[in-house]
């Protein structure tokens, strides 16, 4: 054996050496498509030894360079491997190094996904027709018992006692009209795919300021923004995120003093805005906040309107916007909302 042969040899057994310790399987097939090399992943793999695979006929199509999903049968299963093929000169010809991976586990925890992922779409779809047949149906009776008890109220011909109890049945259809538009909010907003536009958001907090001017007049209360970014949002979420923020500080602020609100923008990590809402009004305590985001939870007395859906809704918009919202409050304070939303979205979400 002359040098050159014996560098040859070497350089062989050193590749040997590297392929037979590979996780992945590998088999070397010549231009005819016989097996010319098999190393222990790909014994294993096929279950024969490499003696037995070498000069066996592949059977299976290789395209160069190209990832590929075959078939194969093993001890009464059948696995789905991952194939990549290249080009190798092997022992003095050209030939295919094939590099296959088991991915059956990854292909059915896929397709386990994909079904679970259709049964909950198919679930959120039915839901949300309920939410919305049921809050049609419920409104209209609503509507008429909240109209009749207006005209008994206004008429001049009442007992006392038969005006406490129509104002009870007028005050509990109020709260039930309230209860069934949350739901019906709710069922609107959903995490199917969105197509993501930007958002200048000043100009959302302007909207919402405007039309929140009466409450603002009758609360005296005084809103500070400072310069927001523009994100990749959805403008009527944005829009609804906002006004809840501003008309839940606005509604829970204290009667002693003006109510003061602020808007900023506050230093967040890299592809991130962060904003916060805080205001100095009734507050409440730090450990209540993660009930603030449950649907129909209140923390307040009956004193104040509402039926605890406006946070939730916030907290579903976030959800929707791939963000995350936090609350903290200190009671006889004020409370502080942060919102963490990123700066541009992917439509393909």
């Amino acid at each position: 054996m002359n040098i050159g042969e014996k560098k040859s040899a070497r350089t062989m057994r050193g590749t040997d050496a590297i392929l037979e310790n590979l996780l992945d399987a590998v088999l070397v097939v010549d231009n005819q498509g016989h097996i010319l090399y098999a190393n222990r992943s790909a014994q294993d793999l096929f279950s024969h030894s490499a003696s037995e695979l070498k000069g066996q006929s592949f059977g299976f199509p290789i395209v160069p360079h190209e990832t590929q999903e075959i078939q194969v049968f093993k001890a009464g299963r059948l696995l789905t491997v991952q194939m990549l093929a290249s080009h190798i000169y092997w022992e003095e010809q050209m030939a295919s190094l094939l590099s296959l991976r088991d991915i059956t586990t990854q292909k059915e925890a896929q397709e386990e996904l994909a079904k679970q992922r259709e049964v909950l779409e198919k679930t959120n779809e039915e839901n949300e027709q309920y939410a919305s047949l049921a809050s049609h149906d419920l409104k209209e009776p609503i509507r008429k018992i909240l109209f009749f008890s207006d005209q008994l109220l206004s008429g001049q011909q009442l007992a006392e006692k038969e005006r406490v109890y129509i104002e009870k049945i007028h005050s509990s259809a109020k709260r039930m009209h309230s209860l069934v538009t949350g739901i019906s909010e709710l069922s609107k907003i959903t995490h199917t795919k969105h197509a993501f536009k930007p958002v200048n958001l000043n100009l959302v907090v302007k909207e919402v300021v405007n039309d929140l001017e009466l409450q603002i007049e009758e609360k005296q209360a005084n809103i500070e923004v400072s310069a927001l970014p523009t994100i990749d949002a959805l403008q009527n979420e944005m829009y609804q995120l906002f006004f809840n923020l501003v008309s839940n500080a606005l509604k829970y602020s204290r009667d002693e003093i003006p109510s003061h609100i602020f808007i900023r923008e506050r230093d967040a990590e890299d592809g991130c805005v962060c904003i916060e809402c805080s205001d100095n009004g009734i507050g409440f305590d730090d450990e209540m906040s993660l009930k603030l985001f449950k649907p129909f939870q209140r923390l307040h007395s009956t004193k104040y309107d509402g039926m605890g859906i406006g946070l939730t809704l916030c907290q579903k918009i976030i959800k929707v916007h791939h963000g995350k919202i936090t609350a903290h409050g200190v009671r006889g304070k004020g409370a502080t909302f942060r919102i963490l939303l990123p700066r541009q979205q992917s439509n393909d979400d």
